[in-house]
């Protein structure tokens, strides 16, 4: 079978060390949707830094062996497409990239181009970089908008009447209609602000750690009802505690 050298941009979901150097990386792509490629002697401490560049979530332009055939294809040469993602360590930026990146991880399936998809979540990763204020919300955000582009993004409007988001039908119904998937109202009047909001405006949205986490839990109950075999997410563990540790946020 033929193979090509294929130029692409990439968003990092996930990497897994192989042999004594190498890094197994999982990538959603702009040309080719999600993609398995092997980068060889990235870990070789001669050169420090490379395997950093793969962290979840970071944007990396790449050259590829690309074989259709292939289960995991080769990466030839990578370099970051956004020379000042995360460039200061910020532990809840770090959090919040954790999660998102674990969150695609178990949801793209395609192994083919999808353009919106791609163009949101490159929006999403450049919004969070440059996101100076409500960024320990803006995995919330993300999780709601992200259903759009799965194919379930919540329908109706939330008022005194419709006060329960119902994540089976996806609507927001009477309380005598809910089913035992309905958020509680103080859920689903969130979810409803968070699908009407611009990103700039996370920071007047005001919630506390417990309140995080509930909204969390609820928007990921509403992903597994949508998508079977989807499992845990670990990374919100590490959330929940970045942000009992950062009061602040």
């Amino acid at each position: 079978a033929w193979s090509m050298i294929a130029k692409t941009t990439g968003i990092v979901l996930h990497t897994l060390r192989y042999g004594e150097s190498s890094l197994i990386v999982h990538a959603y792509t702009e040309h080719f949707g999600r993609i398995s490629l092997m980068a060889k002697g990235v870990r070789n401490e001669k050169k420090p830094g490379r395997a950093a560049l793969l962290q979840p979530l970071r944007i990396i332009s790449m050259e590829i062996y690309y074989k259709p055939s292939r289960e995991i294809q080769i990466l030839k040469e990578f370099a970051s497409a956004l020379p000042e993602q995360f460039q200061l360590p910020d532990p809840v930026k770090g959090a919040v990239s954790l999660f998102m990146a674990e969150l695609l991880y178990k949801v793209l399936r395609e192994e083919e181009p999808n353009e919106p998809m791609f163009r949101f979540l490159y929006q999403s990763v450049l919004q969070l970089n440059r996101l100076q204020k409500g960024t320990a919300n803006y995995h919330l955000f993300f999780a709601v908008h992200l259903t759009k582009y799965l194919g379930f993004f919540p329908s109706g409007n939330f008022d005194e009447y419709h006060c329960f988001f119902d994540g089976t039908s996806g609507k927001f119904v009477e309380q005598l209609k809910a089913s035992v998937n309905a958020m509680p109202q103080e859920e689903s009047a969130l979810l409803a602000t968070l699908m009407n909001l611009s990103p700039q405006n996370l920071e007047n949205v005001y919630l506390n750690g417990i309140q995080r986490s509930r909204f969390l839990d609820e928007i990921i109950k509403f992903y597994q009802i949508h998508l079977e075999g989807m499992g845990k997410i670990r990374s919100i563990d590490v959330l929940r505690e970045v942000f009992s540790a950062n009061r602040e946020s």
